[in-house]
């Protein structure tokens, strides 16, 4: 069981996510349910017991088992026992008995192995994952068992198994807010359905719906549109994807095309439709938005049922009304809250994790296995270590800060009252991008941290027989992603190495000739094939004072960015004098596909990826921009350079 903290969190995600576990609820009947008959009983009987099945009536659950199990007695046919078995599953899922809800169902689950009724079989798989998220409040471990429920429905090759798993593995993922993945999973059950089940409409409409809520929680409104058409296509009288459809093009601003579809919702709610409150209040805010009915949609945001929506949803209206101010105040409520659960998230998931290594280390002990798989555990554990301590260190670093600056916050006031309000400006700008620069690294260092811990993991499992091709495979992975945190971890010290002023420069004469070379020799180390041509406009023995080393470093990276973006095509390496008079000029550009005039700026922002797909972390022109100034100099994106990329860096002339 988890500890306290843990259950806050899974409280507080079950009240944002209660309409989820509806939908993964109905997930589990529809196993049941839309199975044919092969408990080989009278269909009249199986029909009776689907109906107790399905239906919230503890009493009537709890004495139909009791006689399912008699008639097991009297017969001697184990099908009747297995029947009350499930009933008595569903008994303690409401009742919330989690020893007694797991005893029953590992029980049940091999019964139905041994019989090989494999749709009971995976309908149960499917419940223990849902209890696991709505009960036991451990999603780490219902991910575990979706996974696992994939491959044992490959195993028997049952299409129905396969369809569950992906998709409580789907909903797996929605709870933990990994939208992407979540989709992944969606489309795999998508995928099974349409070509096995293809007359399950309603099912299929519903994973349609799931999908375009992803969409739509995710930002995109034309997606969500697509999917929520679909799925109207398939369940035309649910006003939940009626309202993902009109959110779509509330997200575009589309009032033309909104109102109709809202007003489907309205209609099918006064005709008795039954929708979640939430819902449809939030879509009643997104018309007033639209109809610049502010001071309504204001007041119909006291109707939300839900915290983090209320606080959305007013911040949404501020920011149309253009009350910035407002709408930042509640954004910093909101993406404070966001970032808690997140971190008391990742902490139980560390915490479930390392209760399993412990575990797995101590059988290792027990059965005296072979070095290698305790050194993989302890490993693991160190990484895990170094994470949590590289987050400390950087907290307190990031703490140290903050409190300087108040420190001269406050010597300002004494001084100069006039500057205490830009100076407040400026503490709240510093905190903001705190905040955003927290995420950002808590996201890039969670992914490969999740997966040098879940190939750990899968290494550590002592249940599973793994060719050593394979394990090479994983521990190749596991070194890849350590990498990958190395990498990261070396960017983030030398970045903060150069905000800080505390890195050390040497600056000596070198010859622009030589210096032109060192670039050349930069390029080579990189392993870019491309051919890297030098275009020199000064004296040949003219030498600038400067860093030879951070001019190495600088250009360096902007080689690693013309690779990565343009490769293969020619790098052009330029020295001038007379580009800009007063400065010395160097230039780096290529022939890739360029970059966009309004993100001329913004790509030298920290994290910042014009394409999410590409490789790196996005603190490369970041360093770049700091070591220009470091040394003294401007860096900038040349926008009338059109046949690539072309980046300029001057240094003053003595």
């Amino acid at each position: 069981m988890l500890n306290k903290k843990n259950a806050y969190i899974c409280n507080i995600m079950k009240n944002r996510l209660l309409l989820l576990f509806v939908c993964l609820l109905c997930c589990t009947v529809f196993v049941q349910a839309q199975n044919k008959n092969d408990y080989g009983i009278p269909d009249s009987e199986y029909s009776y017991f689907q109906h107790v099945y399905n239906e919230e009536n503890p009493l009537h659950t709890s004495t139909y088992a009791d006689t399912l199990e008699m008639k097991s007695k009297q017969t001697g046919e184990e099908i009747y026992r297995l029947m009350a078995l499930e009933l008595r599953t569903s008994y303690y899922f409401y009742q919330k008995d989690n020893s007694k809800f797991t005893e029953c169902t590992d029980e049940a689950k091999k019964l139905a192995k041994d019989l090989k009724v494999f749709s009971a079989y995976f309908s149960l798989s499917s419940n223990y994952i849902v209890y696991q998220l709505y009960n036991a409040e451990n999603s780490l471990l219902a991910l575990q068992k979706a996974k696992a429920m994939v491959n044992e429905a490959k195993q028997y090759n049952d299409q129905t198994g396969l369809y569950s798993s992906h998709y409580v593995m789907g909903m797996t993922y929605q709870f933990r807010e990994n939208m992407w993945l979540a989709l992944q999973s969606y489309d795999n059950a998508l995928q099974v359905l349409l070509k096995y089940f293809p007359d399950r409409t309603a099912s299929i409409g519903r994973i349609y719906g799931l999908m375009a809520n992803c969409y739509q929680m995710k930002g995109y409104g034309e997606k969500a549109i697509e999917y929520a058409k679909n799925a109207i296509e398939y369940m035309p009288d649910n006003p939940d994807n009626y309202y993902v459809w009109a959110s779509g093009y509330y997200l575009q601003r589309d009032y033309e095309n909104f109102m109709p579809i809202a007003q489907k919702v309205y209609d099918m709610v006064d005709g008795g439709q039954e929708m979640d409150p939430d819902l449809y209040y939030s879509l009643k805010i997104y018309q007033n938005v639209l109809e610049k009915q502010y001071n309504v949609a204001l007041s119909l945001c006291d109707s939300l049922a839900s915290r983090d929506a209320y606080r959305q949803a007013t911040q949404e209206v501020y920011e149309a009304m253009g009350n910035y101010e407002e709408a930042y105040n509640i954004q910093k409520k909101v993406l404070a809250y966001r970032d808690s659960m997140a971190m008391l998230l990742e902490q139980a998931d560390i915490e479930e994790i390392t209760n399993q290594l412990d575990n797995a280390q101590l059988q290792l002990e027990a059965q005296r296995l072979h070095e290698r798989n305790s050194t993989i555990v302890y490993l693991s554990l160190l990484v895990i270590s170094v994470i949590i301590i590289l987050f400390i260190v950087f907290f307190a670093v990031a703490r140290q800060r903050s409190l300087k600056k108040m420190a001269a916050l406050r010597e300002n006031e004494k001084n100069a009252l006039i500057r205490t309000e830009e100076a407040l400006k400026q503490a709240e700008a510093a905190n903001e991008m705190k905040t955003v620069f927290i995420q950002n690294i808590s996201h890039e260092i969670r992914t490969p941290l999740n997966a040098i811990s879940g190939f750990t993991q899968l290494m550590a499992d002592t249940s599973l027989e793994l060719p050593d091709d394979e394990k090479h495979q994983i521990m190749e992975q596991i070194t890849g992603n350590t990498d990958q945190l190395t990498q990261l971890i070396n960017n983030l010290i030398e970045l903060s190495s150069l905000d800080s002023k505390s890195v050390k420069v040497d600056k000596q004469p070198i010859n622009c000739y030589d210096l032109l070379n060192l670039f050349v020799e930069a390029s080579a180390e990189e392993g870019i094939d491309a051919p890297v041509n030098m275009e020199i406009d000064v004296p040949s023995g003219y030498s600038v004072v400067t860093d030879a080393d951070m001019m190495r470093s600088l250009v360096q990276k902007l080689l690693e960015n013309a690779h990565r973006f343009a490769k293969g095509s020619p790098i052009k390496l330029g020295c001038s004098l007379s580009e800009n008079p007063g400065m010395l000029t160097f230039s780096l550009s290529d022939e890739g596909p360029g970059i966009p005039v309004d993100k001329a700026e913004e790509v030298f922002n920290r994290f910042k990826k014009l394409d999410a797909f590409k490789s790196g972390f996005g603190l490369g022109l970041s360093i770049c921009r700091a070591i220009a100034e470091t040394l003294g100099g401007k860096i900038w994106l040349d926008t009338s350079y059109k046949k690539g990329a072309r980046f300029v860096f001057t240094l003053p002339v003595a």
